[in-house]
């Protein structure tokens, strides 16, 4: 099986984006630019769940902390 594209929409605190990938994609950016998530949500395709854990929902408002 070979990944040629993902689409994430509402994922953790990924709103929308879309990932190319090639022979050897490697995912570079700053702390809490979202490389995790990315990696999470491959995880969840491979692990078959027809459930996502409402966690893992991209938040519709900031939380209020107080």
């Amino acid at each position: 099986m070979k990944l040629h594209k993902l689409r994430i929409n509402g994922f953790k605190r990924i709103h929308a984006a879309e990932a190319q990938f090639g022979e050897a994609t490697f995912l570079i950016g700053a702390n809490n630019a979202g490389k995790s998530p990315v990696l999470w949500a491959i995880g969840w395709l491979l692990a078959d769940k027809e459930r996502i854990d409402p966690e893992f929902y991209y938040p519709e408002a900031p939380p209020v902390s107080g």
